[in-house]
């Protein structure tokens, strides 16, 4: 997604890494003693920061859109939504 999305034009590839950076950052300095660090769960957060650091959309709607789509079913597949041209 992150490639897709820099190859359109939406962000330069250091601005995705600087967001990258931040989030592990933070991460090595709020993380619990016996945390894992999860580049799957930080990826995306970083992803996520980028749109709203550059003010395209504000950090609200990032955090919005992405609890819309947390509870959807493993495997969800996004051509069965009503509307898309098959």
């Amino acid at each position: 997604m992150a490639v897709s999305l820099y190859e359109a034009g939406a962000f330069t590839w250091p601005q995705f890494q600087a967001a990258r950076i931040a989030r592990i950052r933070t991460w090595e300095t709020s993380a619990a003693v016996d945390e894992p660090y999860d580049d799957y769960r930080l990826r995306p957060a970083a992803l996520g920061d980028v749109p709203a650091g550059l003010c395209a959309v504000s950090t609200d709607e990032v955090t919005t859109r992405a609890q819309a789509l947390a509870p959807r079913s493993p495997g969800h597949d996004h051509r069965d939504h009503p509307g898309h041209p098959h």
